[in-house]
């Protein structure tokens, strides 16, 4: 499936039917993991996949999951990293991402979950093989019933003159202008990105006399959205990379300005 199509059909799953991973999807799974770490571990993230859902499930009721209900999955594949460390959020949200696609290519469902408000000592009576506290959870799993995809659930998001802007936040851009360089689609895709209680907490800013695109967090006091970052940077770049657009982030450290704060810059 081309992460265009993907993107449009993307949907959470919450819940799942008994049926474990095969040894086959498993070590795919396990895999793709692998070449996650070998990537992240600069980063300071990690992940691991847990076969024994039902396990997971049952500590975390009541501490996880929507409301406190846990979202109970055959499977889990946890994201670790060091509380406070931006950079090891965002690539372990890329690629926490990243694997969700991998699961999708076996037809399973998958949804996140945050461990941000879990107790440690329950996280740790689970997670006791963890060097790093444990902050989120990819459930995956075969769906309990198939969804019918359809248009009508991404109604409420935003159009592209709402989120990108030319050579400063604010100043609209021309949609004919992004056809003109090229990414017109990106764009138009990109949108349809997941984001924590669907806030959509970015913007982009381009600079086309530097060939420059800036990644803008909106910046809120009650909470950190840098795990949107990390989602909304894998799916641009792989668009890009479909549209044969080399798109590689750079992280940038920068002040708020007017309520957004610079967060990463690639060139096209």
């Amino acid at each position: 499936m081309e992460v265009k199509e993907f993107l449009e059909k993307r949907k959470s799953t919450r819940e799942y039917s008994r049926r474990k991973l095969s040894p086959v999807t498993a070590n795919e799974l396990k895999m793709a993991i692998n070449r996650a770490n070998d990537i992240t571990k600069d980063h300071g993230a990690t992940f691991k996949l847990y076969e024994d859902g039902k396990k997971i499930a049952d500590v975390l009721d009541g501490h996880a999951g929507y409301d406190g209900v846990m979202i109970k999955s055959p499977a889990y594949i946890a994201l670790s990293y060091d509380f406070n460390d931006t950079e090891a959020t965002i690539y372990g949200a890329f690629y926490l991402e990243y694997l969700s696609t991998i699961a999708d290519r076996f037809e399973l469902g998958h949804c996140w979950i945050t461990l941000q408000e879990t107790p440690k000592d329950i996280k740790k009576a689970v997670f006791d093989d963890h060097n790093q506290e444990v902050h989120y959870l990819l459930a995956i799993g075969h769906p309990a019933r198939k969804f019918r995809w359809g248009a009508q659930e991404f109604s409420s998001r935003i159009g592209m003159e709402s989120f990108v802007y030319k050579d400063e936040i604010g100043n609209p851009i021309d949609i004919d202008f992004l056809d003109q360089l090229g990414l017109k689609d990106i764009f138009f895709y990109i949108r349809f990105a997941p984001s924590t209680r669907n806030k959509q907490p970015w913007c982009f800013v381009i600079k086309e006399e530097e060939n420059i695109i800036d990644l803008y967090l909106k910046d809120d006091k009650q909470a950190d959205y840098s795990v949107d970052i990390g989602i909304m940077m894998f799916y641009f770049q792989s668009l890009a990379s479909f549209s044969g657009i080399p798109a590689d982030f750079e992280l940038i450290e920068a002040d708020e300005v007017d309520g957004y704060r610079l967060m990463a810059r690639t060139k096209f």
